[in-house]
């Protein structure tokens, strides 16, 4: 704080960054409550590939974390084979980060993933298989297993 005018100055500041400040706004973000169907509550993250636009997951707030939700994937058809595990669009971890999300949840089809961001950061691995754009692949080993089924 200025000591002349009272006022906030640059230094009153230091220590505050965006990511402090994106995490403010993400925690005024709305869980909205699930209609069913293919529906998902939350705020929604577009990207855009070589295929166009697209959803690629949802933010939900849920106990106080930020997570992205990817809904719908099928083991048989999402599954990489190259990089044993599954793999989250670049431009969504980028988007989600900003925006205060610390971990991603997969719902398959043989049960919930989930996985924190600094697991991608630390163990992922960038690919662009399947003309899908670069995409960050963590495999198999760093996922937690959420309703205690198998991998």
């Amino acid at each position: 704080m200025s000591s002349q005018t009272g006022k906030p100055d640059a230094t009153s500041f230091a220590g505050q960054g965006i990511g402090q400040r994106a995490s403010f706004e993400a925690s005024r973000l709305p869980v909205y409550p699930r209609s069913g169907g293919k529906s998902s509550p939350g705020l929604p993250i577009y990207v855009t590939g070589p295929n166009g636009r697209k959803c690629a997951g949802h933010i939900i707030s849920r106990n106080r974390c930020r997570i992205l939700r990817k809904t719908d994937v099928v083991q048989a058809k999402h599954f990489c084979r190259v990089h044993q595990g599954y793999g989250v669009e670049l431009d969504a971890l980028a988007q989600a980060s900003r925006l205060g999300v610390n971990s991603v949840r997969l719902v398959t089809d043989k049960g919930i993933l989930s996985a924190s961001l600094a697991a991608f950061s630390a163990y992922g691995v960038r690919d662009t298989l399947g003309g899908f754009g670069v995409q960050v692949f963590l495999p198999i080993g760093y996922w937690a297993q959420a309703n205690g089924g198998e991998l």
